[in-house]
């Protein structure tokens, strides 16, 4: 039996809290080889990795380009939402910027979509302002 979409999109972030941002298999794992990735943070200059990406190799490089640029302290959804091949979470970010040495913690937001068990699109928004200024 598979797990359910919600089941593998909560394993995945407890994870990503787990390890503070540098585990990165756990979200390569679950990534269809065509994946977008999309955030709230394109075009933000000390943000640059958060440009939108299509395929695994490029999901990849937004990953390694998340830990270069941000120190992410903890990552919690509280709560989730499932319906048919999406699942939205929502919670609180504390993270700092590696460049700009700013800190936050703010509400975060992500949504999935997935086909045939794997992540197809992945979005991501939180309050990018206070860490690119």
């Amino acid at each position: 039996m598979s797990l359910s979409n919600l089941t593998v999109l909560k394993t995945a972030v407890a994870e990503w809290h787990a390890s503070k941002g540098t585990n990165f298999a756990a979200w390569l794992d679950l990534a269809h080889d065509d994946i977008q990735m999309k955030s709230l943070g394109e075009g933000a200059p000390t943000l640059g990795f958060a440009n939108a990406r299509q395929g695994k190799a490029a999901f990849a490089d937004y990953l390694a380009g998340h830990q270069r640029v941000i120190d992410l302290q903890s990552f919690e959804i509280s709560e989730y939402v499932e319906q048919d091949d999406r699942v939205v979470g929502f919670g609180k970010v504390s993270l700092a910027g590696r460049q700009t040495g700013r800190s936050c913690t703010t509400e975060v937001a992500i949504y999935a979509k997935f086909l045939d068990g794997k992540i197809i699109e992945l979005m991501e928004f939180f309050d990018t302002k206070r860490l690119a200024e």
